[in-house]
């Protein structure tokens, strides 16, 4: 997986497939791949790229527009062109 980083612009690039808006968080792992994990801007949460799951839970409320708006999975919708 390749994953570059555009801090100036707060862009995350992963496999030149998706472009998500945030940001490495600094000394946040994954605690299932050990790997770093990454702040989403569009959704509010964080999430690890490897195993493609959100780390930050649904909050459950109705009126929430990140939870709401939230895909299954960090990588399920296609960003890039």
């Amino acid at each position: 997986m390749k994953i570059k980083i555009v801090r100036k612009e707060r862009l995350i690039i992963i496999d030149n497939y998706f472009r998500i808006g945030g940001v490495p968080e600094p000394d946040n792992y994954c605690v299932s791949c050990g790997k770093e994990l990454f702040y989403y801007d569009k959704y509010d949460a964080t999430f690890c790229v490897y195993c493609d799951e959100w780390v930050t839970p649904n909050c459950g409320k109705s009126e929430c527009f990140y939870c709401n708006t939230r895909p299954s999975t960090p990588l399920e919708l296609k960003t890039l062109g």
